[in-house]
């Protein structure tokens, strides 16, 4: 019986050996997969051997390489403030190298308005905001003859300052830079704006092509805005094979 316990105790405890080294070989097996799992979420900045001022150098001459893309304004908070009492809280649409095609909402009182206008070269035309009808106009006459997309990006990547790889992790497949950047970078976007003012800037550019996919602004642009005023620029579809024609 000595013997039979003794052979019982010691297999018992070989058992509970095997048990405790499963338990941490897969204990081992989820952390390695975790980390993996996490470590898939970023990308290492590309170019690597780039400096953050060298890669927005880098965009900046691949965006000027574009025939079209697609752009959008939004605000996570705030809004812009136009000519004629309008607080545009969306715009957006298509832009060539002869114009653009554009779509924006707003605010006049209490009242929303939804206003399409399409440029080409030297004519201009718009909808009625009441009617939906559609025009010619003047340019001059236009709550958007300020709007220039193309010498906005220009504007944005050619004058960030104290440029830095964000400290948090980017979206696979981007690499994301922090600065600064003048008000004045922004008049081809809002129009008017307070001279004096600086806003954070977060880019968003594409590891493969440089392009800049996502420009967030936090802070005053303009002088009617509240400090957490943020603007959201959204950039897509680039040299898609499109041409703008005369809506009527």
């Amino acid at each position: 019986m000595v013997v039979t316990y003794g052979l019982a105790y010691a297999f018992m405890r070989y058992t509970a050996s095997i048990r405790i080294t499963f338990i941490a070989l897969l204990l081992t097996a989820v952390i390695v997969g975790c980390t993996e799992s996490e470590s898939s979420a970023t990308v290492t900045p590309a170019p690597p051997q780039a400096t953050a001022l060298e890669a927005v150098e880098l965009s900046k001459i691949a965006m000027s390489n574009l025939d079209s893309f697609s752009f959008q304004l939004t605000h996570d908070s705030g809004h812009t403030t136009l000519s004629g009492a309008l607080e545009l809280t969306r715009a957006g649409g298509l832009v060539t190298t002869n114009g653009l095609d554009l779509e924006a909402e707003a605010n006049i009182g209490r009242a929303f308005v939804r206003v399409e206008a399409v440029v080409i070269d030297e004519q201009t035309w718009m909808t009625n905001p009441i009617t939906g009808v559609w025009s010619e106009i003047p340019p001059e006459d236009s709550p958007f003859a300020f709007l220039d997309p193309v010498k906005m990006v220009a504007d944005i990547l050619g004058e960030t300052s104290n440029p830095e790889y964000a400290p948090e992790s980017s979206p696979v497949g981007e690499y994301r830079i922090t600065g600064t950047i003048p008000a004045q970078s922004l008049a081809t976007l809002v129009g008017s704006v307070d001279l004096n003012a600086a806003p954070a800037v977060i880019l968003n550019f594409d590891a493969s092509s440089n392009l800049l996919n996502r420009v967030e602004i936090r802070g005053t642009v303009q002088q009617e805005d509240e400090p957490g005023t943020i603007r959201i620029i959204t950039l897509s579809e680039f040299d898609s094979n499109v041409s703008l024609e005369p809506p009527i």
